[in-house]
């Protein structure tokens, strides 16, 4: 071999080698980022009840399991606070599935390594950001008072909101407006607020399916609430005949919303209501 074929090999060689190296830098990018992944997850925690307690909570990828991150501010630095995850919305409640561990209040920092959930089962970062449920920051008091918390995983509100107005029906009734908002397991959160309610109402909400002009068929009951709450929220994942229903099915729903106030002394009348979907205006 001469030396213009050793020159040209070696060339070769090298040329290979950067070619090789950027292939196998491009496949550690792009398995980081695999299934939509980043390799990493912030929610912000906010004040529950009549707490000054409010943070931020930080799950990474790590070699060794999961990387799960909590800063607090707002704490007392004579107590200690423990972080826990639970399952389901926190509107919904949900059996704890996940105990992070204690945070000094004079830091409140918490900072551990996560391989499984309480039942032995192993997780994963994939599986962690993507779980059904909620973060709650209790005292470590005997009434483990609730000051902190947010939905994490698949129950992370992903922006997407829509608004609707509903108007007054009744000499009784009172104006309002029905909010919905989509979580990033396509589930939705859907608030109602009124304006004005009377003292001796309860209000139930509820989902027609048609127009107002058409005959009554309920598909979706959200609750009730009293005259001294005037909002109610609602985790929605389902329809009253058990049929599955998202957030894109709700934001394009041929339907109509009702509040119907009931009393002892009045009956039941309905009191707002308001078009939701393509029927809205």
């Amino acid at each position: 071999m001469n030396w213009n074929q050793r020159s040209r090999k070696a060339m070769y060689s090298a040329v290979s080698f950067a070619i090789i190296h950027l292939l196998l830098l491009t496949a550690c990018v792009k398995e980081k980022a695999e299934g939509g992944q980043p390799p990493e997850e912030e929610y912000i925690l906010e004040k529950k009840g009549e707490g000054t307690v409010s943070g931020k909570l930080t799950v990474s990828r790590d070699r060794g399991g999961v990387r799960v991150a909590i800063t607090l501010q707002g704490t007392d630095p004579q107590k200690r606070y423990i972080a826990g995850i639970y399952e389901d919305a926190s509107i919904t409640g949900g059996p704890l599935t996940l105990t992070l561990g204690a945070i000094p209040g004079n830091t409140g920092k918490l900072d551990t390594l996560v391989k499984q959930l309480n039942n032995g089962i192993l997780t994963s970062y994939t599986e962690l950001v993507n779980y059904n449920g909620h973060l709650l920051i209790r005292e470590e008091t005997v009434d483990s008072t609730v000051v902190s918390g947010a939905d994490v995983g698949g129950n992370e509100l992903t922006g997407n909101v829509r608004n609707y107005s509903l108007d007054s029906v009744s000499a009784a009734g009172s104006k309002g407006t029905f909010t919905i908002a989509e979580r990033k397991n396509g589930h939705t959160l859907c608030t109602v607020t009124l304006t004005r309610t009377m003292p001796q109402y309860t209000y139930t909400t509820r989902i027609l399916d048609g127009t107002p002009a058409e005959a009554p068929v309920v598909a979706i009951t959200l609750g009730s609430f009293d005259a001294f709450r005037q909002s109610l929220q609602q985790n929605i994942t389902q329809k009253d005949d058990q049929s599955v229903i998202q957030y894109k099915d709700l934001s394009e729903y041929n339907g109509y919303v009702t509040v119907v106030g009931e009393s002892i002394s009045s009956g039941s009348q309905v009191v707002a209501q308001g078009n939701i979907g393509h029927n809205a205006p």
